[in-house]
This record gives structure tokens, C-alpha cells and sequence, in this order.
């Protein structure tokens, strides 16, 4: 018998109330259905677990896989459809789902360590440079993936939540965000397929190689792809902000980006974060805001769009 973790049930349910809640409740019979449906044996779930159940498991056949169980059946979706998408280029393969059930079945990366163990950080962006190249490819417009502009409806979210205010976070980076974020939009040259939450602990050594986990399936542009990256495991740096700016070169020269725009998704992307870690009644929001003043002090230095 599966016990979850107190942390998985207290955060399960204030993120997702009611739902949670419920979801909870059913949770043993969804393990059951889907350990029947593919002859699983159970291993022991992953470490650490917050939005989503996630658990090694067995085949009959004796494969190693991973089992997913999704709370919010809205992003089980968008994450089969990315999968589908990328087709195991730089991504962990999709094996089979159950849409009913809110469960997916996926290729367990072996042995599987995280981008988070390398001690070298301009190693680590390397590797993270070369996992963008095999995912971000031109998409068909045959999909149902959302695109960044549907981001902008975050702004005006915090606006509403705070009565026309910001909040605790700083009036002045919620305004630049605000102008910059329509005006990056409206320059997006080539849209393409993206991961949507691509840092360090979402790519794992898979064999000889690295490949990414757990995407969020979203349309827009590379330079918005680095900012999970570039902000992540960055304020427990000895100097962040030589951090960020080294980084970002980084993705500069390899991916052949445009810096400015690099900067710019920064701040926004970090605003919006910031938001919805407020949202969600998580501290971590005040971590955000530091990300965000540092991408606009070295925006200060910088040619805007």
C-alpha cells in the first residue's frame, strides 16, 4: 500500500482546494486501475513530489518505466500533446496514456541524475544549451498547445488580486513588464515548439546523453525558453548577477540568440512566476522578485526591442 507524503497531501490541497481534495480521496483506486491496465509492479514514488504524483514502476516485460498521475486533467493534456510533439527528441518518451484514469506512462531515463548534480554551472548550461537545440523546432499548425499570449492574462490577474495595485511586488518591474511583454510578442519571428519549464531539474542523463522531462507544451520563442534556466539555482550563487550575465552568453553564443530579448522575457517571465508563487501562498515569490531586478539591472546596460 502507497502512503503519501503529508508534504504531497498539505500542498495537494492548497494548491488545488476542492480538487485536491477529491482527487486525494480516489487517488488509491487510480493506482490500482493503472497498475492493472499495464501490469505494473509499484516501486517506490519519487522523492520530493508537489504538483503531480510520480512513481518508478515495472512492466510485465520487465521494462523500467515512469508512472504520472496528474491532479489538474488540463495539464495532463497539454503534456501528452507536447510529448507527442517532440517525439523523443531531447524528451523522455510517452509509452501510453489513460486519460480517464489522469495517468501517464513514460520512459524512465537511466541512470537519470539531475542537471542540478553537475558542480560545473557553464558545464551545466552547455548541456542545457544542447537539450534546446533537439527540442525547439518548428511546430505544424496542427496543434492545441497555448501560446505566450495567453501569459499576458497573468498581469492583469495580479492587478485584479491586488485592487489596481502590485502588491508586494515592486510597482516599477510590474510596469516595465507590462509594456515590454505585448511589444516581445509582437516581434516573435519564429514560433516554435517549446518545453515551457526547461531548467535543471528537468533534464536528466539519460545513458550518454541528457534529455528532458516534464513539459509544459507551449508556442513561442527560444529566448523565452532560457528563463526557467537562467533564473534557476541562481540567488544561492557566491554573484548572481555575473551568474545570470555569463549564462546568458552562454545561450547567446551557442543557440545564436538575441540578448536583449533574453533579458527582456526575464523580467517578464519573472514577474509572472513571482505572481503565481504569490498565487499559490509560497514564499519562494520573493525570490522571483530578486531574479527580476537583477534581469533589469543588467537591462540597464542593455538596448531594449
Amino acid at each position: 500500500m502507497i502512503s503519501l507524503s503529508e508534504r504531497f497531501i498539505t500542498h495537494t490541497k492548497d494548491v488545488y482546494g476542492e480538487q485536491g481534495t477529491e482527487w486525494l480521496k480516489t487517488f488509491p483506486h487510480l493506482l490500482q486501475t493503472c497498475q492493472e491496465q499495464w501490469k505494473l509492479s509499484l516501486q517506490e514514488p519519487f522523492p520530493n513530489l508537489s504538483y503531480n504524483y510520480v512513481q518508478s514502476v515495472t512492466t510485465k516485460t520487465g521494462e523500467q518505466c515512469v508512472l504520472k498521475l496528474f491532479i489538474n486533467k488540463e495539464e495532463l493534456s497539454r503534456e501528452m500533446e507536447a510529448l507527442q510533439l517532440f517525439d523523443g527528441n531531447g524528451m523522455a518518451r510517452l509509452i501510453d496514456a489513460n486519460m480517464e484514469a489522469g495517468a501517464l506512462l513514460l520512459e524512465h531515463l537511466s541512470p537519470g541524475h539531475a542537471l542540478s548534480t553537475i558542480e560545473s554551472d557553464e558545464e551545466a548550461t552547455a548541456i542545457a544549451a544542447s537539450v534546446m537545440k533537439q527540442l525547439n523546432n518548428a511546430v505544424s499548425t496542427q496543434h492545441s498547445l497555448p501560446c505566450l499570449e495567453g501569459l499576458a492574462y497573468e498581469y492583469k490577474k495580479l492587478r485584479k488580486h491586488f485592487n489596481g495595485s502590485t502588491g508586494p511586488i515592486p510597482a516599477h518591474l510590474v510596469e516595465k513588464a507590462e509594456l515590454l511583454f505585448p511589444a516581445l510578442l509582437q516581434t516573435i519571428q519564429q514560433p516554435v515548439l517549446l518545453h515551457g519549464d526547461l531548467h535543471h531539474d528537468n533534464i536528466l542523463c539519460a545513458d550518454d546523453t541528457w534529455k528532458a522531462i516534464d513539459p509544459k507544451g507551449l508556442i513561442g520563442e527560444v529566448e523565452y525558453e532560457t528563463v526557467p534556466f537562467l533564473y534557476n539555482y541562481l540567488l544561492n550563487q557566491s554573484s548572481p548577477l555575473d551568474v545570470l550575465n555569463r549564462r546568458i552568453n552562454q545561450f547567446v553564443d551557442i543557440l545564436h540568440l538575441n540578448r536583449e530579448r533574453i533579458l527582456c522575457w526575464g523580467l517578464c517571465h519573472s514577474i509572472i512566476s513571482a505572481w503565481w508563487f504569490l498565487e499559490d501562498n509560497i514564499d519562494e515569490w520573493k525570490d522571483r522578485v530578486l531574479c527580476a531586478q537583477l534581469f533589469d539591472e543588467l537591462m540597464t546596460n542593455s538596448h531594449t526591442l
